[in-house]
């Protein structure tokens, strides 16, 4: 852990203390909103927006890592043949597709809250990969929209996808190239990481293999 993850995780259990005692009373804090706190600070601190003055909510390492991740695989599979989606050549772009399900950290309508998705492109720019070729499934206001972005990300202009488990589960078809599939943070249910992973291991995929991996 980074020196602010630990320093957010104690000012936590200091609360949960608290909470446990009952010295403090449920509308101002309680445990839902402890784990919750949780959740973020293990994703980054910087998540965390409403601490005690006192703590450290400097970055943590997990996005770095991620990015690292994510970058291995997009420099082993930037140069990667794959069929055409509608026809029997191969298509003329290069490179798989990564899809990245993060629920914490999304992209909101302040500049000036802390998003993971931003600074994991960021990351990802930094590291080479084309701006235009990172998109997140936020972007999508409609179904149209959405339409489009999924056939963007099946013909190869699109080399990594961000979204979450609701935005990104049922109905998400982009399998034709999808290469790997990166669970920055756990969902609460079980069933949600399979419905995470059933956007890739699923029958049109035209990978015999694929990375699956939790951050």
């Amino acid at each position: 852990m980074s020196d602010g993850v630990e320093s957010v995780m104690a000012w936590i259990g200091e609360r949960a203390e608290q909470v446990a005692d009952g010295a403090v009373d449920p509308a101002e804090d309680n445990m839902l909103r402890i784990s919750y706190h949780g959740r973020c600070a293990a994703l980054d601190p910087r998540l965390v927006i409403d601490p005690d003055p006192s703590v450290n909510i400097s970055p943590g390492r997990k996005l770095d890592h991620v990015a690292d991740r994510i970058l291995a695989v997009w420099r082993e599979t930037c140069d990667q043949r794959f069929p055409e989606v509608h026809g029997d050549g191969i298509s003329p772009r290069r490179g798989g597709l990564q899809l990245v399900f993060c629920d914490l950290g999304t992209p909101g309508k302040s500049p000036d809250r802390f998003s993971a998705y931003t600074e994991l492109k960021q990351l990802l720019v930094d590291g080479g990969i084309p701006h235009d070729q990172v998109r997140f499934i936020h972007e999508a206001g409609n179904d149209m929209e959405k339409a489009r972005m999924f056939a963007a990300a099946r013909d190869g202009r699109i080399a990594v996808l961000f979204g979450s488990t609701e935005k990104m589960g049922v109905g998400t078809n982009v399998q034709h190239r999808a290469v790997a599939l990166h669970h920055v943070d756990p969902p609460w249910r079980p069933a949600d990481v399979a419905q995470r992973d059933g956007r890739i291991v699923r029958q049109g995929n035209c990978n015999s293999e694929v990375k699956l991996g939790l951050a």
